[in-house]
This record gives C-alpha cells, sequence and structure tokens, in this order.
C-alpha cells in the first residue's frame, strides 16, 4: 500500500538520507526490500528521528531513510510530494487501473493477434492491468518480467511482428517508473 510523505530534507554527506514527513496520519507501512520513496530506492530500514513541533511535543511523524545510490539524492527536492511503494508492488495510477475484469479475454485477444516472430509469441503471461482510456495491457511474464501490449482488437493474427505494439521491462520498477507515472502525468479526465 502507498503512503504519502512530503520530503523535509536530503543529506548527501557520508550515508545518504532522506527526513520526510508522513502526510497519511496513521496509515501503517513497514520496510520491505526495493521500496521506493519517490521513485528513489531505499535500504531496507527506517527510523523516526527525535523532533519536536513548533509547541514542543514529539513529531510522530517525520521518518528517515536511507537511499541505496547516492546519485539518485537529486531526484528529490524539500517540498515533494512523493508516495513510498513497498517492494515488488505496483501502486496503479490514472489511467491504470489494476482490476482486470476479464483477464482470460485479454489473454486469448494476445494469443489471437501474435504471429511466430512476436517477441512475446508463445511466452506464457498474465493480464494484470490495462489503461482505462486505450487498449494497453500490462501483462506479467511467466520470466518475471512486464509487458505492455497495445491490443488491436482485430480478432486475428497480426500481418507482422510489429503488432500488437509491445514494450518489455525486466522489472516493475521500470514498468512504474517508464508506464504508470509518466502516463498519469499526461493524463487529463
Amino acid at each position: 500500500m502507498a503512503v504519502l510523505f512530503r520530503i523535509e530534507y536530503v543529506l548527501i554527506a557520508g550515508d545518504p538520507t532522506i527526513l520526510a514527513e508522513c502526510l497519511e496520519k496513521g496509515k501503517n507501512f513497514e520496510a520491505t526490500k526495493n521500496m521506493r520513496l519517490g521513485g528513489v530506492e531505499l535500504e531496507e530500514w527506517f527510523s523516526m528521528p527525535r523532533a519536536l513541533d513548533q509547541n514542543g511535543q514529539p513529531r510522530y511523524d517525520l521518518f528517515v531513510f536511507a537511499m541505496r545510490k547516492k546519485q539518485d539524492a537529486s531526484r528529490l527536492k524539500k517540498g515533494d510530494i512523493v508516495q513510498l511503494l513497498p517492494g515488488d508492488q505496483i501502486e496503479y495510477l490514472l489511467p491504470w487501473q489494476e482490476s482486470v475484469s476479464d483477464p482470460d479475454a485479454f489473454q486469448q485477444e494476445r494469443h489471437r493477434e501474435l504471429v511466430a516472430s512476436h517477441p512475446l509469441f508463445g511466452a506464457e503471461a498474465e493480464a494484470v492491468a490495462r489503461r482505462i482510456d486505450c487498449d494497453d495491457v500490462l501483462f506479467k511474464l511467466a520470466d518475471g518480467k512486464y509487458a505492455v501490449v497495445h491490443l488491436t482488437w482485430s480478432g486475428k493474427k497480426e500481418s507482422n511482428s510489429d503488432y500488437p505494439a509491445t514494450r518489455i521491462f525486466d522489472h516493475w520498477k521500470d514498468v512504474y517508473e517508464k508506464v504508470i507515472l509518466e502516463d498519469c502525468q499526461d493524463y487529463s479526465v
């Protein structure tokens, strides 16, 4: 489950760390492998610093996270509102939705459209999400990779391996950064 944070400080001297305010009071989260804050990969721990608010009361909404890569520090700025995502979980943002009403229909159409020279021909895959504004479907492949496939809904084999248009990603974080986030920024209701 994603949790919203506001970046308060990014420290790059020594071990690169992030001080962030949790904007969703009372929402629980835990440190997990491959967790990310605003697309920045984090170590598998966090702590709560001793800090006081303007009235001298303890702040229980501040957290310190350790970045895995120092070079990622420039990706976050003070005041940024970002999501903390647990490892190996994709948080779908509009125009993507996780619930695929009839995954078999997407799978069957994919099989109908692929020619033998298509990169996904014969690959085992499961439809896990779709765009609500076009025919893009996200498939999780049996080898752990992901593919965004723009189905044509022709109901027949396509004439060449360029169709259906397909982008393959090695890991869910690539899907999140290069598809989910970018599509969300371009999407207007």
